[in-house]
């Protein structure tokens, strides 16, 4: 499997995955801890999103706790067009319930790649 940014890899050491990321990866569990993602940040999950299906976790408006099996990848979705970017929102498909879902980004705590 090909990801773009080495946060979203299981490496042998915990690591950033560049000079923009203040993220570290757990290497135990492989899930990036999120706190208020900055542009870059956003944009490497948005990407690595395209690539691959992932687990995320965030807080709902109602303040329970949603885990999601999440993808943009066109073979999943059905979707050919650019899912729409937004700075506030991110705008996924949600595997499981096999339909669109969007979540704040700053209400995002745990993304990971679903690896094989």
């Amino acid at each position: 499997m090909i990801v773009k940014c080495t946060c979203m890899t299981k490496t042998p050491v915990v690591s950033y995955h560049d000079k923009q990321c203040n993220y570290r990866l757990f290497m135990e569990t492989g899930i990036m801890k999120i706190d208020n993602p900055n542009n870059a940040e956003k944009q490497c999950m948005r990407e690595t999103l395209k690539n691959n299906k992932c687990l995320i976790k965030f807080e709902k408006a109602d303040g329970t706790i949603r885990t999601m099996e999440a993808t943009t990848m066109s073979d999943v979705t059905n979707f050919e067009d650019e899912v729409a970017v937004s700075e506030r929102l991110c705008h996924v498909y949600d595997i499981d319930n096999e339909g669109w879902r969007t979540f704040v980004w700053e209400r995002l705590t745990d993304f990971s790649v679903m690896f094989k």
